[in-house]
């Protein structure tokens, strides 16, 4: 029951979801410039790909030592 309630307390205050997701995407993109996967975003009406170094987020506060080795991107198939 207290998840029940839980749930209740999130649909009541919007602003707790939007929190949530916000932490969400911002974690994403630290693990992805992290990990030094790139990622897409819509800009301007069209279809961008960031590369690691060019997301938005700071994660100066993870030390170097523990930080993801670097590591070849894997090679995409091209479809004809």
């Amino acid at each position: 029951m207290a998840n029940r309630e839980a749930l209740d307390r999130l649909f009541a205050d919007p602003g707790i979801g939007a929190e949530i997701g916000n932490r969400a995407v911002r974690q994403a993109l630290r693990e992805h410039k992290l990990l030094g996967h790139s990622i897409v975003v819509w800009k301007d009406g069209k279809v961008v790909h960031l590369s690691p170094e060019e997301i938005p987020v700071d994660v100066s506060d993870v030390p170097v030592a523990a930080r993801p080795a670097e590591a070849p991107a894997p090679e995409l198939e091209t479809v004809p």
